[in-house]
């Protein structure tokens, strides 16, 4: 993915005053890719990921993933999804079980961690 940014293949989501380009985070098997809405991307990714496949044996579950879009149409989403066969997501969402996307100011937001977290602590 960082050769695919570099190349101008993939284009990835700048932030910050003085702009830091993210392309991707992964955590263990977990991996989110980030960027513009642009068939090229979806090119690249796709490319991308069967690369993986053939470099490691293993299979990508393209249904298993799930695809978001940040002020992206429905038209280009129900595009995207059908051209990576994955379904779409919605925002917020879990990773790593915190909340993406949601309030954090919320109460509401953090009552199934803290829920978790009480379950855990009462298990001792």
């Amino acid at each position: 993915m960082r050769k695919a940014v570099e190349l101008d293949l993939f284009k990835g989501f700048s932030i910050g005053r003085e702009p830091v380009v993210i392309s991707h985070l992964q955590y263990v098997d977990d991996t989110l890719c980030i960027g513009e809405a642009s068939v090229n991307n979806l090119w690249t990714l796709k490319a991308i990921l069967r690369g993986f496949e053939l470099a490691s044996g293993l299979k990508v579950n393209f249904w298993k993933s799930g695809l978001m879009g940040v002020n992206v149409s429905p038209t280009f989403m129900a595009m995207a999804c059908t051209f990576l066969n994955c379904r779409r997501g919605s925002i917020p969402f879990k990773y790593l079980g915190l909340p993406i996307g949601a309030n954090p100011k919320s109460i509401s937001t953090w009552d199934p961690l803290l829920e978790h977290l009480r379950q855990r602590l009462y298990s001792w």
